[in-house]
């Protein structure tokens, strides 16, 4: 049974609720959508002519192909920023952390941004990275764990 998370972001305790099957596939449609062409060019850019990489590549383990291609992770980095639309991350963002769903020191906040504008934008970035790991990681794990 899966349970809501409990978790500190730069001194703030959250309670992060679990989102319901059909949002979290709603949020997984738009991941892959905005970022699965880029990741997956940045990866093969990053790996090219390297027979090793690759099939590290095919076996799903990210962790050591030791990307220090600085040219190839250059391109995929623009790639990726010029897929992006404002307004979707913003719809998102905004998705992600739903005041239903993410709950800072037991209490609801307003808005995003009378929240997060308290503690800037690289802290709301790490609390959308817990909402995701919270959220999908036994989904990831699994796939990973598939060999896919």
């Amino acid at each position: 049974m899966r349970e809501p998370a409990k978790v500190e972001v730069d001194g703030v305790n959250y309670l992060i609720n679990l989102m319901s099957p059909l949002q979290a596939n709603r949020i997984v449609i738009q991941l892959t959508k905005s970022l699965g062409k880029p990741v997956a060019n940045f990866l093969m850019q990053a790996v090219k002519g390297d027979t090793e990489k690759n099939k590290l590549l095919l076996d799903t383990d990210i962790k050591k192909l030791g990307l220090n291609n600085i040219d190839a992770m250059a391109k995929g980095l623009m790639e990726l920023t010029s897929s992006l639309d404002a307004d979707e991350v913003e719809d998102l963002i905004t998705t992600l952390l739903n005041k239903d769903y993410v709950i800072p020191d037991g209490k609801k906040y307003a808005n995003v941004n009378l929240h997060f504008g308290n503690y800037g934008l690289l802290h709301m970035y790490k609390v959308c990275y817990q909402v995701l790991v919270a959220n999908f990681r036994d989904f990831l794990d699994e796939l990973a764990g598939s060999g896919v």
